[in-house]
């Protein structure tokens, strides 16, 4: 989640959108194409008498190609089409954290009263570092991710503002 982001703030409510950048919608097509291969090899397959003549084997290379192709088409949607968020209202004092895909919808709620701290953490991939953006408890280590992957200027900004907006204290990393 390293694309756009759609921030809206207003006296009590703070809500933060993510989607996928441009880059990630080229790689989204390039995963999709070996999943797409995988589904029309599938459909010849299952229309064969020839594959079938040995179960077993037929079985596995369909199992194969269902799992790759599943795989491959479900990152790829999601590349293309996955986004997340946070949405904090101070009137209602809840923090909720989502993410969709197309059409299906996750989310998860809690009380913002629980929380004590935001800080920016940073986590470590194959390239450079992305930071993320939390909200934590720390008597309880419990936390919830408000900002998704971002670099480390954005991730700082939005902590610095959603501190201020929360009246938190702030740690940036």
């Amino acid at each position: 989640m390293t694309g756009t982001e759609c921030l809206k703030h207003d006296g009590s409510k703070w809500e933060l959108q993510q989607t996928h950048s441009l880059l990630d919608a080229a790689l989204a097509l390039l995963i999709l194409i070996p999943g797409i291969v995988c589904f029309v090899l599938l459909t010849m397959f299952a229309g064969s008498k020839e594959i079938w003549r040995d179960s077993i084997a037929a079985l596995i290379l369909i199992t194969f190609l269902i799992f790759i192709g599943g795989a491959c088409c479900s990152s790829g949607l999601w590349f293309m089409f996955g986004k997340c968020g946070s949405k904090i209202d101070k009137a209602e004092s809840r923090v909720v954290s989502w993410w969709s895909l197309l059409f299906l919808y996750k989310e998860r709620s809690c009380d913002l009263r629980s929380f004590n701290k935001v800080e920016s953490v940073a986590h470590f991939g194959k390239g450079p570092p992305a930071y993320k953006v939390l909200l934590t408890d720390t008597t309880t280590w419990k936390s919830v991710r408000v900002v998704r992957e971002c670099d480390q200027r954005i991730a700082n900004r939005l902590a610095s503002e959603l501190a201020v907006f929360v009246g938190l204290p702030c740690e940036s990393g």
